[in-house]
């Protein structure tokens, strides 16, 4: 929430209407039911003040996100939900019960484990034997954080398939649930601010002033 405005923030820069990104942009919004309504055109350096088209940006170049530690922390606790255990031989009987083939489009070899309702603070998804399936490596890429009913919305028999895999599993999603949502939300902020208690703290340590200035 912004000044009360809900937004959304993207992590991956993208420059309408030529970037690669774009598509990939777009069709998020659109499985997410958000009206594409941003101007197409873009700023370039030479629209901006001097000294901002050569400032460079906050934070250190390939430095190791925040948000990786957060996502952890959330895949983390969504996977420890519930008292379910499975082992890799029941694993097994899954990719078995799929033909030892993709899920998402029948292809076999390589199958690695995927999330049908992905293991995000978004979808809520959780660690579950009903929850997963195989999927090959290009499949499981192009899925992505998208819901399987999404990704497979032009293939209503392998999503008929799946619901029954997760119903043979007494797998039911978690769905939209406000309370979840804002305890993970809280999880979430709580890996940023106790990152930046420590990094304080070793930066007064180094430095010997509390602000951590040289």
């Amino acid at each position: 929430m912004v000044h009360g405005v809900p937004v959304r923030v993207t992590s991956q820069w993208f420059n309408p209407p030529t970037s690669k990104s774009l598509p990939l942009l777009l069709r998020y919004l659109a499985g997410k039911g958000i009206p594409a309504d941003f101007q197409s055109e873009t700023a370039t350096s030479d629209a901006l003040p001097p000294d901002v088209s050569i400032r460079p940006a906050r934070g250190r170049y390939k430095g190791n996100a925040i948000g990786n530690a957060q996502n952890y922390l959330v895949r983390n606790i969504l996977s420890r939900l519930g008292d379910e255990q499975f082992n890799a031989l029941q694993w097994q009987a899954v990719v078995d019960a799929f033909g030892r083939a993709c899920a998402y489009c029948g292809a076999e070899g390589d199958l690695v484990m995927d999330h049908v309702v992905p293991i995000n603070k978004q979808a809520l998804g959780e660690h579950r034997l009903g929850n997963l399936v195989p999927s090959c490596r290009a499949c499981n890429a192009r899925k992505a954080e998208r819901d399987f009913r999404e990704f497979l919305a032009d293939d209503p028999v392998r999503v008929a398939t799946i619901e029954a895999h997760m119903t043979s599993h007494g797998y039911e999603p978690i769905g939209d649930h406000a309370q979840l949502r804002t305890i993970i939300e809280l999880a979430h902020q709580d890996v940023r601010n106790l990152a930046d208690r420590y990094v304080a703290i070793i930066n007064t340590v180094l430095t010997g002033k509390p602000d951590g200035t040289e």
